[in-house]
């Protein structure tokens, strides 16, 4: 039997509170090529190098009954007043289903708007710091 997985169930977590769902997710990841090339070979070797990751999200997020914004705390990283420094990074965990990805993140840009009788949404980019902390989509 064949399943799809329905996007519309994915949920954004922040140092683990859930703070809105998730519209759009995507994450790229890239190794380096290392040379491993000795001067008696006459074609070129390479073994992986470091990796690396960075991705972006569609967040819908609301206000609470306590009139607090849900995903203020990831939106409010690079969007405030005054001369206060960004935050660090944060964990992140996109979850759809029963598959996950989480990682510390540092967001790199936010973009949001305001309409009248609107949801709210923010465009968020971010790049991966250290390890992927869990990695589970269904393969292998």
């Amino acid at each position: 039997m064949t399943a799809f997985v329905d996007s519309t169930q994915g949920n954004l977590y922040v140092n683990g509170s859930r703070v809105g769902k998730v519209r759009g997710f995507s994450i790229s990841g890239e190794a380096e090529p290392l040379e491993t090339t000795t001067l008696d070979d006459y074609v070129r070797t390479y073994a992986t190098g470091r990796r690396r990751y960075q991705g972006s999200c569609n967040l819908f997020y609301y206000e609470t009954d306590q009139k607090k914004v849900e995903g203020s705390a990831l939106i409010g990283s690079i969007l405030k007043s005054g001369n206060t420094p960004s935050a660090g990074k944060c964990r992140l965990k996109f979850e759809v289903q029963n598959r996950a990805l989480e990682f510390d993140a540092i967001v790199t840009t936010v973009e949001t708007g305001l309409s009248a009788g609107g949801i709210m949404m923010a465009a968020i980019n971010f790049v991966v710091t250290g390890q992927l902390i869990d990695a589970s989509l269904g393969g292998e």
